[in-house]
């Protein structure tokens, strides 16, 4: 059986940084009565919800962080655990939540030296991981 893989903000789970959800009505009706498999890297991670919101600040080295504190290990630790639990599931594609650090596909929030939070061309920790397996990535706003 392939699975959908799905941000699991998308589908209703209270899971994003500000312990809402972004729940896309359309893409419920869409997989309904599909195999599917919800995830959240950053709870993946152990980071709370709700939490402080964060973005990616450099590439090399990665870093990830909030205003106050640096999250990268817990943004590596939550994709590392879901590539591991991946090796034993089929996925055919992955709908992910738009401009997150983690599921971010094209574009992704990162914060610069004057740290303002800007939207740039990038892809999140987790969305760079799937496209190396090749698994086709839909980004949902």
């Amino acid at each position: 059986m392939r699975y959908h893989l799905v941000s699991a903000c998308l589908l209703g789970i209270k899971s994003r940084y500000d312990g809402s959800s972004a729940l896309r009505t359309s893409l419920l009706k869409r997989l309904k009565d599909k195999p599917i498999l919800l995830i959240c890297p950053e709870k993946l991670g152990g980071l709370p919800t709700p939490r402080p919101p964060a973005q990616i600040v450099s590439r090399s080295p990665l870093q990830v962080k909030t205003r106050n504190k640096d999250v990268t290990a817990a943004f590596l630790r939550g994709a590392d655990r879901l590539m591991k639990l991946l090796k034993s599931v089929s996925i055919s594609d992955a709908y992910l939540k738009s401009r997150s650090p983690s599921c971010g596909y094209r574009k992704v929030y990162q914060r610069g030296p004057d740290n303002i939070a800007r939207l740039v061309k990038g892809n999140g920790i987790l969305a760079e991981l799937l496209m190396a397996k090749s698994i086709k990535i839909k980004s949902i706003s």
